[in-house]
């Protein structure tokens, strides 16, 4: 790789949900957050101090491959990304995320379902916190865990855009309410 090349790059996608931002360290995707989110501009200030370096906001082949397959998602026509992923958390975080990603498409599953993948059905609280702070939204489908109940809760991008998501994933939302 090029040294003058900038290896922190972002770039904004746009989605039937909205505007996100995307924020790439090389090839791997490290953050896809809606725009709207009140903590967007701190998150990128802890990403830049976290690797030492300002993000540099230009399009390229990643950017490109990753908004090419949000809008196969979008239209339906894809199931799985193929964008490599590097979200930034703590060990707990990236189990926790880890467990996501195994979620199929078109399925939910309860915090309390995770929280036993996991291995302790008590940190309940604690997964469905480390849920909230998935960096990497649509790609780790977080908006694919539900109450126990089976009612839509917990989602930072808001409820609404949860809905839209599981909508779009053919998942039965009336059985949701």
């Amino acid at each position: 790789m090029n040294h003058n090349e900038p290896q922190l790059t972002a770039a904004y996608m746009q989605t039937l949900l909205g505007e996100m931002l995307a924020i790439f360290k090389n090839a791997t995707l490290c953050l896809l957050e809606y725009t709207d989110n009140q903590k967007l501009q701190k998150t990128q200030s802890n990403i830049e101090k976290y690797f030492g370096e300002k993000i540099n906001f230009v399009e390229n082949n990643f950017s490109e491959q990753l908004q090419n397959e949000l809008n196969a998602y979008f239209d339906q026509k894809l199931t799985c990304f193929s964008t490599q992923l590097s979200p930034i958390g703590t060990c707990f975080q990236q189990k926790v995320w880890q467990i996501l990603q195994t979620i199929p498409y078109g399925q939910t599953i309860s915090y309390k379902q995770q929280s036993q993948q996991y291995g302790d059905h008590k940190a309940i609280r604690a997964i469905a916190s480390a849920n909230g702070k998935n960096p990497i939204s649509i790609l780790i489908p977080c908006h694919r865990v539900i109450g126990s109940n089976g009612t839509l809760v917990g989602y930072a991008g808001g409820l609404w855009r949860k809905q839209k998501l599981l909508e779009i994933e053919n998942v039965l939302t009336s059985s949701l309410f």
